[in-house]
């Protein structure tokens, strides 16, 4: 696979160019990301397991969909790309909802590296699980779905049942998901 580039970012959101992806997981240096909640209009969230293949935090849970913004794509570009690879979901983004973004470094166990990012959150809300149908998984990312109640994802996150499951972003991280979905149902 030929290196891709990637927006080079400030920590606090600002482009300064662009950067080959291998460089920024090497050097540390932020670039941009997505994350993308897929939710029902009844509270129910989408969770993908990812592959036990991946080079990185394999097998733990992760939103619905996540993904690198290539450079020069948008993120809601990005969205569209990465729901149709991992998913193979059609999104339609009059229904993408931006959250909020902020900045994170996570140190990967697996290599060292310190992966910094400047994520832009998003939402994607669907009136029930069956609207999304019978969806095709992209084996070497994804090796499963599962859906949860945003009050027991919720309640995995602050008492720590699911939360040491899941990618390890900052528990505030993923409380303030909660509390900007709840918003939503």
């Amino acid at each position: 696979m030929t290196d891709e580039y990637l927006h080079k970012m400030t920590e606090v959101g600002e482009k300064r160019g662009k950067i080959l992806r291998k460089d920024a997981h090497q050097k540390g240096i932020c670039h941009s990301t997505v994350h993308i909640w897929v939710i029902t209009a009844q509270g129910d969230i989408l969770l993908q397991k990812r592959a036990k293949q991946k080079k990185q935090f394999a097998d733990c849970y992760h939103m619905a969909i996540a993904g690198h913004v290539s450079y020069p794509d948008t993120s809601v570009e990005t969205v569209k790309k990465e729901s149709m690879e991992e998913l193979g979901l059609e999104i339609d983004t009059s229904k993408l909802i931006h959250l909020f973004s902020f900045h994170e470094a996570l140190v990967v166990p697996e290599t060292g590296e310190t992966d910094n990012e400047y994520r832009d959150i998003y939402v994607y809300i669907v009136d029930s699980k069956d609207q999304l149908g019978s969806l095709e998984l992209q084996e070497s990312e994804v090796q499963g779905l599962e859906w949860v109640t945003l009050k027991d994802f919720a309640e995995g996150i602050e008492n720590e049942t699911l939360y040491k499951q899941m990618l390890p972003h900052a528990k505030s991280y993923y409380l303030r998901v909660v509390e900007e979905l709840q918003r939503y149902i």
